[in-house]
């Protein structure tokens, strides 16, 4: 038999989004009532049912679940992305109704809000239970902060989705050469050519003719505009000087391939 929903119980999606600070607040009330505080941490840039699960599960290991979101200059995942801006993201994250309360991280990891809210389980995923496939070395970071005071990190075990593939390969990104690029590298099964082509790039010797840059970059506090002048006065804090052009140019490759050459002239 179906139970009907009492309205009186629910939240709007949009009040569960609180500030870092505010959520770490209720967390610390939460914990003096002697309620056990669970946080998940991620981008959640298209809400499918892999996440559902991992919310379910999530909220199983305590009395409260947290989430906090990724905020959008943080999100390295490629063009056009998120699809979703973090405030739609938390909108969309608070609308389950086990999950009590949401904030949006600016910051490039989860460590300052694990340290903020001190949660009693951080909850991950079961695709970072291998930290050393965790090409950005973060869960460790975050691991490390939720063990220093107790705490526990616990990975789901359950369906597991990828949004980034699901919006590449189902939503319409604006860039349509960027989607046509992604559909011929699809189609050439290129992800699985990529290691190979590292690895032939990494034994080339490389020549590389160009034009040398030197850049010099001054820097400066405002001081304010003379009254009878067009100009703005400023004081002089220092100068770094860079190798442009086909130096910097060379830098880079250097990081890639066995050898390289530089032919230049001034």
């Amino acid at each position: 038999m179906l139970e009907r929903t009492d309205p009186t119980q629910l939240v709007l999606a949009r009040l569960k989004i609180k500030t870092l600070e505010d959520l770490a607040c209720e967390a610390e009330k939460c914990r003096r009532e002697g309620l056990r505080i669970v946080l998940a941490h991620g981008t959640f840039d298209l809400l499918h049912l892999g996440h559902v699960r991992y919310f379910e599960e999530a909220r199983q290991q305590g009395d409260i679940l947290l989430v906090t979101i990724t905020a959008d200059n943080f999100v390295n995942k490629g063009p056009s992305r998120p699809y979703f801006s973090h405030e739609l993201r938390a909108e969309m994250v608070g609308a389950l109704t086990y999950v009590d309360g949401v904030a949006i991280n600016h910051a490039p990891t989860a460590v300052n809000v694990i340290e903020a809210i001190k949660p009693d389980v951080y909850v991950k995923g079961p695709d970072y239970k291998d930290a050393s496939s965790d090409i950005t070395g973060k869960i460790i970071d975050e691991q490390s902060a939720v063990e220093s005071y107790g705490g526990r990190i616990h990975f789901t075990d359950n369906i597991t989705f990828s949004s980034s593939t699901l919006i590449n390969r189902y939503l319409e990104t604006p860039n349509s050469e960027l989607r046509d690029y992604l559909d011929g590298a699809r189609a050439r099964d290129f992800a699985k050519r990529v290691p190979k082509l590292i690895d032939q790039i990494a034994k080339m010797k490389v020549l590389l003719v160009g034009e040398t840059i030197i850049d010099e970059y001054t820097y400066v506090s405002p001081l304010g505009k003379p009254p009878k002048e067009n100009v703005l006065a400023s004081l002089r804090r220092g100068s770094e000087i860079f190798a442009g052009g086909v130096i910097a140019a060379a830098n880079h490759v250097a990081n890639f391939c066995a050898s390289v050459e530089v032919f230049t002239c001034q």
